[in-house]
């Protein structure tokens, strides 16, 4: 490979310091997410965002600014965001309830690490530096989980007091079995925000086997710890997106043999710290509640479980506020509204797809779609530029991801988009790339 081929161009090169510290900024902006630590009048995770998005001008490349392009997905994004707030706003104003803008105003810090990403990075030198900023501070998060679930007191303590997770504190207060929830604040989440970690250190390893020959012994080590760490939350619909990327990872690497023994490795290290708990999933996942109708008992109790409330909660609920929706504190500040849907008795949507229609109506579904929409295009643009088969993790990410949000909502919680809508934002200028024959 002719080395012009590969560096970035000279301008640019003394700004790559600057796109590790900015990956690591956004990348502890979203492990952070779940504490409750303060800075000044901002959350940790919101001052790590803020300093982001102020280095990310300082550092864009010189002459850059100048030819700066306004693309459609910009528009969807910062639409997408905007709206949210306007939803909500509608919502409470129609319906005479308070907004729930701890919910209706997140997206709005996700197109800041987006925009953040966005400005900064323009080659695949700067990608590659952004993504393994934002993937290091997983490997912390995903010991912490392990080691919760380990049931290690001082970890576990430490996130019960020093976390915002009112599901760690019911489990706790009920005795009930611990899943990892680490400094994301859910099992869910903590899945979720792994998954994407994951992903982003395959992307590493493909970029570094394509074009310097090697594994990067970092991305080996982050794939293999956050698995464990997925492994930890005991949720069966992560565990599953994370395999299958991994396993394509292996494929688009050629290195599929030497992934499927860390792997397998890997899982019996899970199993004989975990086994009895996940044991003890497997077989609750064999038995059948009250609520389940028999025509549905074959199923898995989890899959079961959700039909039954989507058919019997979600979409009345949604069908009372077509539009809309009710707004998006429906599932957690709803306790105080003057009108709540007659047909609602579980306080969760078991949905990606139930929450957007009941919580912003149609419109926020749709505005959803768009959004997701962009995602696939960008990646797949990104395929077919200078970043190739590299690009191919992020794309069995997002399609694992779609899947499993048929029984959790993944692109909404409080893990997944802080990852995803900065690496995004980074595949942006793959649209301009000129060689395409790089990485293939």
């Amino acid at each position: 490979m002719n080395q012009s081929e590969v560096s970035p161009p000279p301008a640019v090169e003394p700004r790559m310091t600057g796109a590790l510290i900015l990956g690591s900024l956004l990348g502890l902006s979203a492990a952070s997410v779940g504490l409750i630590w303060q800075v000044g009048p901002l959350n940790l995770s919101s001052a790590f965002l803020v300093a982001a998005l102020v280095l990310a001008f300082l550092i864009i490349p010189t002459g850059t600014l100048g030819t700066f392009r306004i693309r459609a997905f910009d528009w969807i994004a910062l639409g997408y965001a905007v709206m949210m707030v306007v939803i909500e706003n509608i919502d409470a104003s129609t319906l005479r309830h308070d907004p729930s803008p701890a919910y209706s105003n997140s997206a709005l810090y996700y197109f800041a690490a987006y925009l953040a990403a966005r400005l900064a990075i323009h080659n695949l030198a700067g990608l590659r530096r952004l993504l393994i900023g934002i993937a290091w501070p997983g490997i912390p998060v995903a010991i912490l989980g392990v080691l919760q679930l380990a049931g290690f007191q001082p970890v576990s303590d430490f996130l019960l007091t020093q976390t915002n997770s009112s599901a760690l504190i019911n489990r706790t207060e009920l005795g009930a079995a611990v899943r990892a929830t680490s400094t994301i604040g859910h099992w869910t989440a903590l899945g979720a925000y792994l998954c994407c970690i994951v992903a982003v250190a395959c992307v590493v390893l493909v970029i570094d086997k394509n074009q310097r020959g090697r594994l990067s012994p970092f991305a080996l080590i982050t794939i293999a710890i956050g698995s464990l760490g997925i492994v930890s939350t005991v949720t069966f619909a992560s565990i599953m997106v994370v395999a299958v990327v991994v396993l394509v990872t292996g494929y688009v690497a050629g290195i599929g043999g030497r992934l499927i023994v860390l792997l397998t490795i890997g899982s019996g290290i899970a199993w004989g710290v975990f086994g009895t708990l996940i044991t003890d999933r497997l077989e609750k996942q064999a038995t059948t509640t009250a609520n389940i109708p028999p025509e549905l008992a074959w199923l898995p109790q989890t899959i079961g479980f959700r039909l039954v409330l989507w058919f019997n909660e979600g979409i009345p609920t949604w069908l009372q506020q077509p539009v809309f929706g009710w707004g998006q504190g429906l599932w957690h500040d709803s306790a105080s509204w003057p009108t709540l849907p007659a047909s609602m008795t579980w306080a969760a949507p078991e949905s990606e797809w139930i929450k957007a229609l009941a919580a912003s109506g149609v419109v926020g579904f749709i505005l959803l779609m768009l959004l997701l929409g962009g995602f696939f295009t960008s990646v797949v643009r990104a395929r077919k530029s200078d970043l190739g088969r590299a690009a191919i993790p992020l794309l069995a990410l997002l399609i694992g991801l779609v899947i499993a949000s048929f029984i959790a909502p993944y692109f909404t919680n409080q893990g997944a988009p802080a990852v995803l809508w900065p690496v995004i934002g980074a595949l942006a200028w793959t649209a301009n790339s000129r060689d395409r024959k790089v990485l293939t």
